[in-house]
């Protein structure tokens, strides 16, 4: 993991978002694009798009019925990165460290002035599906059953 500074309030971690950078930075990239390019033709960009909207539309509706917020107004959401508030009375980085310990996924915390605030869950590609968001909600329900709630 990498240890970034900028426009954020201080020191940030991004563990995967950096890697898109670099990749089309790198002189190598063309062969590779083309190669994905052309996985997306065959498969349609807007049946990829459909697809990723049903299922952040689908982890949304399981997370409400969770009794989780989310932190992002509806119109404006990314259906591939969903940000919930983190559940009032709970540390994030217990229920973040508890979900890789446990189910060995990684949730990860706010950005910047979201810091402690916020739980990012990133659900995009091949890891869009039923299967990875039901997961996902069952880690949650597990680390919110699991995890010290403060009482105050």
């Amino acid at each position: 993991m990498k240890v970034h500074s900028g426009n954020w309030s201080g020191p940030i971690t991004t563990p995967f978002t950096d890697v898109v950078t670099r990749f089309f930075c790198s002189h190598e990239y063309s062969a590779d694009f083309h190669r994905l390019f052309n996985g997306f033709s065959r498969k349609g960009l807007e049946k990829s798009w459909d697809r990723h909207q049903k299922m952040a539309e689908y982890f949304h509706a399981g997370l409400e019925s969770m009794g989780l917020k989310l932190f992002v107004k509806e119109k404006v959401r990314l259906p591939t990165v969903t940000t919930i508030v983190a559940p009032h009375g709970y540390d994030w980085k217990e229920i973040t460290t508890y979900i890789m310990k446990t189910h060995s996924l990684e949730i990860s915390g706010g950005l910047g002035t979201s810091v402690g605030l916020v739980l990012r869950v990133g659900l995009m590609g091949c890891n869009s599906s039923k299967a990875n968001a039901d997961m996902v909600l069952a880690a949650l329900k597990d680390a919110l059953k699991h995890c010290h709630r403060s009482k105050v």
